[in-house]
C-alpha cells in the first residue's frame, strides 16, 4: 500500500509575500541561488523550451576556468546553491570539474538536465565530484514526452538517466508544466514519477518564458488549473506515494513576489548577468561577473531591479 503524503502548494495567491517565490520552488533559505546556464546547446528541440535566448549566441560557451573565476566569490556573496543548467549541461566540457569546485566551497549543486547523454561512468564521476541532486522536466506520459521534446527516445533516455543517478545515491526531483497537450495526463505522470523513484514532483502553470513559451502559446484556463489543483490537493492526493507541489495553479503570482535579483540571479552561457535565466528580461548595462566579480555584479542587478519593466516569468511587472 502506498504511503499517504500531503500535497503541498506554494501558490503565491495563497501565501503572498512569504519569502521570494520562484516558478519551480520557493527559495526561503538565506543567501543567493545562482542559475548557471553553462551552454545554450542542447540535444533536444523541445516545443516549449523554458530557456531564454536573450543575449546568448548558440554554441558560445565560457571555459571551465572562466566559470571558476565567476563563482570564486560565491562564499562572499552568500551563494547557497548553484543550479547547473543549459541548454544541456552535460554538453559542457568541464562539468565534473566545475561541480567539484563548487562543492569544495561547501555549496550545494543541482544538475538540471535531460539526462540524454548520461552514462554510468558520467554519473559516477558527478557523484564523486559532490553533486548534491538533479532535477528533470517530464512533459507527460511517454508519447507526450517524446512528442513535446521532438525527439523519439527522450523518455527512455530520461528513465535510464534517472536510474543511473539513483544507483550512485543522488536524489532526483521532477517537474511538469501544465499545457493543453498534457493536462489530462497529469495524474498518470505523477504516478509514473513515483514509480521512477523521484524524490519530489512539482506541477506548475506553463508560463510565458523561454524561446518556446511566448505569450501567444496556447495556455490552460484558470478554471481548469483550479480544478486540477483541487483534485491534487484533495483526499485522494496521498495515493501517489510521492511529495507533490503545486506552483501557480491558483493564479499567476505577482511579479513583486519574485526573487529575481534578490535571492536568485542567472548567468547566461556567454557570461552575461540576468535577474533569472528563465525571464525574458533584457537588462541593459549590467556588468558581467567575469569582468567585475560576482559580488559587484550581484549588487548591480539588485540596484537595477526596481527599474526593470519588461516581461517577467510570471507575466507581470514590479508593483
Amino acid at each position: 500500500m502506498k504511503s499517504v503524503l500531503p500535497i503541498a502548494s506554494v501558490s503565491a495567491r495563497q501565501f503572498p509575500r512569504e519569502g521570494d517565490c520562484c516558478r519551480f520552488r520557493p527559495n526561503r533559505r538565506p543567501g543567493v541561488r545562482v542559475v548557471a546556464r553553462l551552454t545554450a546547446r542542447c540535444v533536444l528541440g523541445c516545443e516549449r523550451c523554458l530557456a531564454s535566448t536573450v543575449g546568448v549566441a548558440s554554441g558560445v560557451d565560457l571555459s571551465l576556468a572562466q566559470w571558476k573565476s565567476i563563482l570564486a566569490e560565491s562564499p562572499t556573496v552568500g551563494v547557497n546553491k548553484v543550479l547547473l543548467t543549459g541548454g544541456e549541461p552535460l554538453l559542457f566540457d568541464g562539468l565534473v570539474e566545475l561541480t567539484a569546485y563548487v562543492a569544495s566551497m561547501g555549496i550545494s549543486t543541482d544538475l538540471n538536465s535531460t539526462l540524454w547523454l548520461l552514462t554510468p561512468a558520467f554519473a559516477e564521476r558527478l557523484a564523486k565530484a559532490g553533486l548534491t541532486e538533479a532535477s528533470v522536466s517530464i512533459a507527460g506520459t511517454e508519447d507526450i514526452h517524446d512528442r513535446l521534446h521532438r525527439r523519439p527516445g527522450a523518455w527512455s533516455r530520461l528513465l535510464a538517466g534517472i536510474e543511473l543517478l539513483r544507483e550512485v545515491g543522488l536524489p532526483v526531483d521532477g517537474s511538469m508544466y501544465v499545457t493543453p497537450e498534457n493536462l489530462s495526463a497529469v495524474p498518470s505522470t505523477i504516478e509514473q514519477a513515483a514509480q521512477m523513484g523521484l524524490a519530489s514532483f512539482t506541477v506548475s502553470r506553463a508560463l510565458p518564458v523561454g524561446h518556446g513559451m511566448g505569450p501567444s502559446a496556447p495556455q490552460v484556463s484558470d478554471e481548469a488549473l483550479a480544478k486540477l489543483h483541487h483534485n491534487l490537493a484533495g483526499a485522494r492526493a496521498g495515493g501517489y506515494g510521492i511529495s507533490v507541489r503545486c506552483v501557480g495553479l491558483l493564479g499567476t503570482p505577482n511579479a513583486a513576489d519574485c526573487g529575481q535579483g534578490r535571492s536568485l540571479i542567472g548567468i547566461l552561457a556567454d557570461g552575461s548577468l540576468t535577474s533569472c535565466v528563465l525571464t525574458r528580461d533584457s537588462v541593459i548595462g549590467l556588468p558581467k561577473p567575469l569582468d567585475v566579480g560576482l559580488a559587484r555584479a550581484v549588487e548591480a542587478v539588485r540596484a537595477g531591479f526596481s527599474s526593470i519593466s519588461s516581461v517577467f516569468c510570471y507575466g507581470g511587472s514590479p508593483a
